[in-house]
């Protein structure tokens, strides 16, 4: 279509939309900045360019000249609500990461107030603008820490689109962050779902509701199948779901199969293979199916260790790169001493425990907290408690002694498994 009509600005700034989402290359992102600029000279008046464009540029890391390009949309169209609010957002992109909003807010007040004088005069310019009390109500919620005037903000947003589910499930999830009443935080989500019954996002959210407080079981695999129903390829619900089915219903069989379909024709590159892996591994050796379970567990491994194997663009922030390596290695170090609890844990005739233990320690020292608390409750699951292994009680000790907060001889009451940690740890010792 371009071809036939290469002068088309909706065409151009679209298809500059599409190499921006699924470009892999530099190259392909700097045909995107061409088609953007082309459109941009055909038609500098068009503000849809503008905004589009500076998203563009902020994805890049071009942070200061993406709000150049806000600020000539603003200069082209002063009472334009979506101009302003598009200005202050593009603020919370760069160097405003949400973790550290409010340190670096109250290091540059300038900035922050800059911020909110533009979400406010998007606000007055266009009392409808839901977008602007949807950003303004972040604004708040991260930069300011008010969370009173951020839930404000959130309510007015249900007023202004009530049939629409985001401003429901948007408001109860940071309710939740505050531990907010959570009978209110699960009328919302149920709103969320009764507007937009079909709606991914809202189940996924009440899924993670009324998993972290363990409430009814049977509404956990309601919801999960319901997303399953809605995206039936993706493969973290896939992973999920054979959570569930391993840790509540015990069905170790089925489990395995749906981490075995999440597995099918997956990428390495995709950072999802490496949940995939570790759950597969670990319900295989709840099975006794040593063998393919530590195949598992050590491509998850070889992964980690070749870090350049998962792409950049599973981390965000988007067009922060430093911040984005961040938290790949933090993913990829916290996944590898997930992998190494496992393989200690069954490593049944002590073979290769001082290596695991080595190497262990060493992440441990670096500060890496495992996310084997999560990964090792299966661990209660099965027949590997009476097989000898020990339960997810046995690997939270053991990491308390690795990291020095408790003796080794405390580790004897496990027995008989861990007396083979105790020798481990005596042989280090020397």
């Amino acid at each position: 279509m371009l071809e036939q009509d290469p002068e088309n600005v909706e065409l151009l700034v679209k298809y500059g939309g599409f190499l921006l989402k699924n470009g892999r290359s530099k190259d392909e992102l700097e045909n995107a900045r061409i088609y953007f600029k082309k459109a941009l000279e055909i038609d500098p008046g068009r503000l849809d360019t503008h905004f589009k464009y500076a998203n563009f540029l902020c994805a890049i890391g071009e942070f200061q000249a993406g709000r150049d390009l806000l600020q000539e949309a603003i200069d082209l169209s002063p009472n334009n609500s979506k101009a302003h609010e598009q200005y202050a957002s593009l603020w919370m992109q760069g160097e405003w990461g949400r973790d550290t909003a409010a340190a670096y807010g109250a290091q540059h007040p300038e900035e922050a107030d800059l911020m909110e004088s533009h979400y406010l005069k998007a606000i007055e310019l266009d009392s409808n603008n839901a977008t602007a009390y949807d950003h303004y109500g972040l604004f708040l919620y991260w930069v300011k820490q008010d969370y009173d005037a951020a839930f404000a903000q959130g309510r007015k947003m249900i007023e202004v689109d009530p049939q629409e589910a985001g401003p429901y499930w948007l408001l109860a999830a940071l309710m939740d962050l505050q531990n907010r009443d959570r009978d209110e935080i699960e009328k919302l989500y149920m709103k969320a779902i009764e507007v937009e019954p079909d709606d991914p996002t809202a189940h996924f959210y009440y899924y993670s509701f009324l998993n972290y407080y363990q409430m009814d079981k049977d509404k956990i695999e309601q919801e999960l199948l319901k997303l399953l129903e809605i995206a039936p390829d993706n493969r973290s619900l896939k992973v999920a779901y054979g959570r569930f089915l391993q840790l509540v219903k015990k069905d170790l069989d089925g489990a395995e199969l749906l981490f075995k379909q999440a597995l099918d024709n997956v990428f390495e590159s995709d950072v999802v293979v490496l949940d995939i892996l570790t759950n597969l591994g670990s319900v295989q050796f709840l099975k006794n199916d040593a063998d393919s379970a530590k195949e598992n567990i050590d491509r998850a491994l070889f992964i980690t260790a070749h870090e350049d194997l998962i792409a950049l663009t599973n981390f965000g922030p988007i067009g922060n790169p430093e911040l984005q390596e961040n938290y790949r290695k933090k993913i990829l170090d916290e996944t590898r001493l997930g992998c190494l609890y496992l393989l200690y844990a069954y490593d049944l005739e002590g073979n290769d425990l001082f290596q695991y233990m080595q190497q262990i320690k060493g992440l441990v020292d670096a500060g890496i907290h495992a996310p084997g608390w999560s990964i090792t409750i299966e661990l209660h699951a099965g027949k590997a408690a009476e097989n000898g292994h020990p339960e997810a009680r046995f690997l939270s000790a053991l990491g308390q002694v690795i990291a020095g907060a408790r003796k080794p001889k405390s580790l004897e009451k496990f027995t008989p498994w861990a007396k083979l940690a105790i020798h481990n740890m005596n042989h280090q010792a020397k």
